[in-house]
């Protein structure tokens, strides 16, 4: 039997998870949120429901929910668990708004998702219905192999691990995978003598893709070379730009802009 919770309004929405039919629900309007719903499809079916969806009590309004809701639609589902909430308009755009954002605000451990990942890739279904496939699997232990916690191989002055034997993760990593490491690995040392640095940043899926767009369109400006540079090179020139635009200066001309920030077309920012 399960024990009460302590928590007298979690225990009222507990019991208040009714079976709800999705023709009586309505999507909520103006719901900023894009989702992927052919993504949350697949979780239904792999994993089924695992939390309840949330619906104002006097609209039908989804509060919390609405992608899985079109999701379930389209797997041909009629009903799904959900809370009724009897609340006003006003604390309902609230929640909506809320639940909008806050799933935004975490961050990643890098090495616990890895080792979760491998863990779920190793099961009968694989990665399917987790929003994750091998290649996203691949990328990443690509980033935090080379600094696991060093046992018998050797370690950097950073403490970094430097091998460019097999990695002995759960993962099965097949020769090219293991090659394409030892190289990443031997570029890291060569990144290190020259005095350079890898980055990284830690952005949404739709703030990503729409960053690789704006580079494209940076090289059009300044010429083909390194993602990294290039970025530098169009922070510094942004900086100039909002500068003037703080005192109110004279229109900057191009050619003055790459001067002040020391940028050349074509040529990497030192």
């Amino acid at each position: 039997m399960t024990q009460a919770s302590t928590d007298p309004v979690l225990d009222s929405l507990l019991t208040n998870v009714e079976r709800l039919d999705l023709s009586t629900l309505n999507q909520f309007p103006g719901n900023p949120r894009i989702g992927n719903v052919e993504e949350i499809a697949k979780s239904l079916k792999n994993n089924g429901q695992f939390a309840p969806i949330i619906v104002q009590k006097s609209t039908r309004y989804i509060l919390a929910g609405n992608h899985t809701t079109q999701a379930a639609d389209s797997l041909g589902w009629t009903h799904l668990d959900g809370i009724v909430i009897d609340v006003k308009d006003q604390e309902a755009k609230r929640i909506v708004a809320a639940d909008n954002r806050t799933g935004q605000l975490g961050s990643y451990n890098d090495y616990l998702l890895a080792e979760l990942l491998q863990d779920v890739a190793e099961g009968d279904h694989g990665l399917d219905g987790t929003g994750y496939d091998e290649g996203f699997l691949d990328d990443l232990l690509d980033r935090v192999e080379p600094e696991l916690p060093a046992t018998d191989d050797t370690a950097d002055d950073g403490g970094h691990v430097i091998s460019d034997g097999p990695s002995g993760a759960h993962y099965a990593e097949t020769e090219e995978q293991e090659s394409t490491r030892g190289a990443r690995v031997a570029g890291e040392r060569s990144l290190a003598a020259q005095g350079l640095a890898e980055m990284v940043m830690v952005m949404n899926v739709e703030a990503k893709s729409q960053l690789l767009l704006d580079v494209e369109g940076l090289r059009d400006h300044l010429g083909d070379q390194p993602t990294g540079p290039l970025i530098h090179a169009s922070v510094r020139i942004a900086k100039i730009v909002l500068e003037a635009a703080h005192h109110n200066s004279p229109p900057l001309e191009w050619d003055k802009i790459l001067g002040q920030a020391a940028v050349r077309p074509g040529e990497p920012v030192e």
